[in-house]
């Protein structure tokens, strides 16, 4: 209420004199009269601001950055290092889509607060050799590409290995594998300093993702993989069906780093009635990080006969070529920053519409533009829109102007 101090007091003696007209010109500054009147006009602004200040915390868009930091505590969220905007938006995310445990937003947020100890050792395809069947180094650097297989072994592959030599002495915590199999197989990982004598360090016995924990950290420079045991093949089964194929691997150290996702989409039904997919970004997230999300949403979703899978968003290159039709200058650096803010804003699923380059060209001195446009290398054509899959995020190629 936009009301001081003064207004009110006059308001007071108005009425006071008002009432007993013997009081006109009576009270005057230096008064008793007046200093009472006074102290009591100071005492009803201050209400008057209490009850705007009151008023202004109902609404998330008025609040105090005290009442956000409030709010977002009680919900479980740190608002340590976070401005006012981002807070008004969790405030305002949080009251448009209140939790309910099974919501497509409810799996995104609970995405988005799971946190991975632990950074990642990366592993070069150059570092990646062995005897194993067909070792793909580039597939067993990027197990999130589960349709590539890095290896397989079969029945009679004791003696094949796939080995990692990172070229010096490496502290490790955990190494994560992939595999999958129709058949029992338990897979060993061993470690060796001089690549002559290796000592196992564990196995993994279970298809899919697992993470094989140390109780201390190891130090060496090679790590190998090789079967330990698998079951014979059945009458019907075929090696080429059969065989146990590894989809890559991951090596931790125990740093003191924290993995989160930037960007978290849940879709429902992606593979069928009871699923649900979560779409997650960054790309360099680890597959232990999808796997602490996924068993992260396992634990907080309803009871419920529901699979839930997590992959990282696929990132596309997209080349722009603008052709200008100028009659006058041309901010060549701001347009380029407006193509690049329109990039980067995209989301995983979002279409590119040509139009809005030429918008930009036009805005920075173009009285027209043709976009061509090449989508992952492919040839240049002048398509309206690109439509993106629902995993697929757009990124910015090569943007060359003429």
């Amino acid at each position: 209420m936009a009301i001081s101090v003064d207004t009110i007091l006059q308001r007071m003696i108005t009425d006071a004199e008002n009432l007993d007209p013997s009081l006109i010109g009576t009270i005057t500054q230096g008064t008793q009269t007046y200093i009472r009147f006074a102290t009591a006009a100071s005492a009803i602004w201050g209400a008057y601001k209490q009850l705007d200040w009151t008023v202004d915390q109902i609404f998330p868009s008025t609040m105090s950055k005290e009442s956000l930091e409030k709010f977002a505590t009680e919900r479980g969220k740190d608002p340590d290092g976070l401005t006012g905007a981002e807070l008004l938006s969790f405030v305002l995310s949080y009251l448009r889509k209140p939790p309910s445990g099974g919501k497509p937003t409810d799996y995104e947020r609970w995405a988005l607060e799971t946190v991975s100890a632990g950074a990642v050792v990366p592993i070069t395809p150059s570092m990646v050799s062995g005897t194993s069947f067909s070792v793909d180094a580039d597939a067993f650097c990027n197990p999130k590409d589960k349709e590539s297989i890095a290896f397989s072994v079969g029945f009679a592959s004791s003696s094949r290995y796939v080995k990692v030599d990172f070229g010096e002495p490496k502290r490790i915590s955990g190494v994560g594998l992939g595999f999958t199999t129709s058949r029992g197989a338990r897979i060993r990982v061993l470690s060796s300093a001089d690549d002559n004598v290796y000592a196992v360090q564990g196995t993994f016995d279970a298809s899919g993702w697992s993470v094989l924990n140390f109780s201390g950290a190891e130090t060496f420079r090679y790590w190998s993989f090789s079967i330990e045991t698998i079951d014979p093949l059945e009458s019907w089964q075929t090696p080429s069906l059969h065989d146990v194929k590894c989809f890559g691997a991951e090596f931790y150290t125990d740093d003191e780093t924290q993995e989160r996702a930037t960007f978290a989409k849940a879709m429902k039904n992606p593979y069928g009635v009871g699923t649900v997919g979560i779409l997650l970004a960054p790309v360099t997230l680890s597959m232990k990080m999808l796997e602490a999300v996924r068993k992260h949403c396992e634990d907080e979703g309803p009871v419920a006969p529901k699979e839930i899978f997590v992959s990282v968003q696929r990132e596309t290159p997209v080349n722009v070529k603008v052709v200008l039709t100028l009659s006058g200058a041309f901010n060549n650096e701001t347009f380029q920053s407006d193509v690049e803010k329109y990039f980067a804003e995209l989301k995983a699923g979002d279409m590119i519409v040509t139009a809005q380059f030429v918008v930009f060209a036009i805005k920075n001195g173009a009285t027209n533009a043709t976009v061509l446009t090449s989508v992952n290398g492919a040839a240049y054509t002048d398509a309206a829109t690109i439509e993106a899959s629902a995993d697929q995020k757009f990124t910015l190629g090569t943007l060359s102007v003429e």
